[in-house]
């Protein structure tokens, strides 16, 4: 189970409890200590993707600080937690604490957190990164969950069963980095989904002319591969309008994770010039975002060769007529007058 405490949320009463994989809680758990950048939507279905979106709040990217979010880990034995959730999520499959450990420890550590020696003891932050604790028996859970509800404006409580289980939370960027420090939104990436970006790119504006008509370059690295034809068109723009949005294959042994992959299939731009000539014009990228530059570019380069090429022969011309000797006829020519 996945708890979510937010003293920030509108709603008075919580929620009703949904249901989602292990891989969608962990994306949640990621948006709301802002460490949404080391996690991928990629594989998620359109219904997960809403839930997400909804659960996520608004902490990750838009807050001025993300020091008021604290994670607590437990075993699945407690009989509730000590205080009413905004949201409550059944994990499905859930891992076992051994697998909720090793999020946790790579959580801490995309965060900037190098070492989690106290955490079962005591409470582990970074200067500007959430906090994370991990609690075992109920007495540990109960101090644990009463100091940092009144700590911090967020608190999630993830309990996992103590049998052991082959279940993961998938697959993410688990490796350590360097201390993050607060973002400003002008380094928000279009690949970067925090709730506010979800929503546009989930509600069926996301289809709408005015999506697709954006003039502002899109930042960031995208994907080569989207879950869904939806997702693929909002993402890029619409191929920016160079191309449309393909099931470019489908991974049958994907299982429930659905293996479809969708992608921009590029198109020529033909343009017919005032003299009646054509030119064409070839645009690559994720997003068909990229121009063709490769002729200016080998004519550039060709033309920079000839010209380095024939400044260094006239070079070397001058420098091969300058040290050759004058004729004979002409050294007597300029010699002095003979004495008689």
């Amino acid at each position: 189970m996945l708890y979510v405490y937010d003293h920030q949320a509108n709603n008075a009463v919580g929620q009703p409890m949904v249901s989602l994989k292990a891989d969608a809680a962990r994306l949640v758990i990621a948006s709301r200590l802002g460490l949404d950048q080391h996690h991928s939507l990629q594989g998620q279905s359109e219904s997960a993707l809403e839930e997400i979106d909804r659960l996520s709040g608004q902490s990750s990217f838009l807050s001025s600080t993300d020091a008021s979010v604290a994670l607590i880990l437990s075993t699945a034995d407690q009989q509730g937690v000590p205080f009413v959730p905004t949201d409550s999520i059944q994990i499905k499959e859930c891992p076992d604490l051994n697998s909720a450990e090793k999020l946790l420890t790579d959580l801490a550590h995309q965060s900037g957190i190098d070492s989690l020696a106290d955490v079962e003891r005591s409470t582990v932050s970074s200067e500007t990164g959430p906090a994370f604790r991990i609690a075992k028996d109920s007495l540990e859970f109960a101090d644990a969950v009463k100091t940092l509800i009144t700590q911090y404006n967020t608190v999630l409580v993830l309990t996992v069963p103590k049998a052991t289980s082959k279940n993961t939370f998938g697959s993410y960027d688990g490796l350590a980095h360097q201390k993050r420090y607060v973002k400003e939104a002008p380094l928000i990436t279009e690949t970067t989904k925090t709730a506010p970006h979800l929503k546009a790119t989930l509600t069926p504006d996301a289809k709408s002319n005015k999506t697709y008509n954006q003039t502002a370059p899109l930042r960031g690295i995208l994907p080569g591969c989207f879950a869904s034809l939806s997702a693929c068109e909002s993402m890029t723009r619409n191929c920016t309008g160079h191309g449309s949005c393909t099931l470019k294959y489908t991974d049958k042994d994907a299982g429930d994770l659905g293996g479809k992959c969708y992608s921009c299939a590029c198109k020529a731009e033909v343009r017919t010039n005032a003299d009646g000539t054509k030119k064409t014009t070839n645009w690559g990228g994720p997003a068909c975002q990229k121009k063709d530059i490769v002729m200016p570019f080998w004519l550039i380069s060709s033309f920079s060769v000839f010209m380095m090429f024939t400044v260094s022969w006239g070079i070397g011309l001058l420098y091969t007529m300058g040290s050759q000797e004058l004729p004979s006829v002409i050294g007597a020519g300029v010699s002095g007058p003979v004495r008689k």
